[in-house]
């Protein structure tokens, strides 16, 4: 069985949700969180490989969440796709600048937004790969390391050793 990704969705419209809910839910597992502290605190909890983002809702903006998101280690690789009404160049460029890598203006294509969710999904799950593989490769690599410092002990050892016999001798 083919693995799901996750997507956050940051929406403080709940209708807006369960739109999104309705319109991806099929393929992707899904978790709401209705303003950006929610957001923040549901990250800790559930691991994502994606974030819906809303750029403008109370209390904290959609600008200052992915701040957040982006100034934690834990959380710096997940895209953050922003879905906002907030059509504006200078809008999209925040949003970029912050960390984001799309931006999309309401009302949502749909199938434009599951292409691209499943772009940067599929490219996120190679990367974790890449960067798993890597540190696989750096522990290889003190390994073989440790076992090359032991080989010339022993080396170091083993002739010793024979020198020694050879004087015996």
């Amino acid at each position: 069985m083919a693995t799901r990704f996750s997507i956050l969705v940051v929406d403080d419209e709940p209708i807006n949700i369960k739109v999104i809910m309705s319109a991806l839910g099929d393929e992707y597992d899904i978790i709401p969180a209705l303003n950006g502290f929610d957001a923040i605190s549901l990250l800790r909890e559930h691991p994502v490989d994606l974030i819906l983002l809303d750029v403008l809702m109370p209390e904290v903006s959609g600008f200052d969440v992915c701040t957040m998101i982006k100034s934690d280690e834990a959380f710096i690789d997940i895209p953050v796709i922003f879905l906002t009404a907030f059509d504006t160049d200078e809008g999209e460029l925040r949003g970029l600048v912050l960390g984001g890598i799309d931006y999309l203006t309401k009302p949502i294509n749909y199938d434009l937004l599951r292409q691209r969710i499943r772009n940067h999904v599929v490219l996120k799950a190679r990367n974790d790969l890449m960067k798993l593989q890597m540190d696989q490769l750096a522990r290889q690599k003190e390994e073989l390391a440790q076992m090359v410092a032991e080989q010339k002990q022993l080396n170091k050892l083993l002739l010793t050793r024979y020198r020694r016999l050879l004087q015996q001798q």
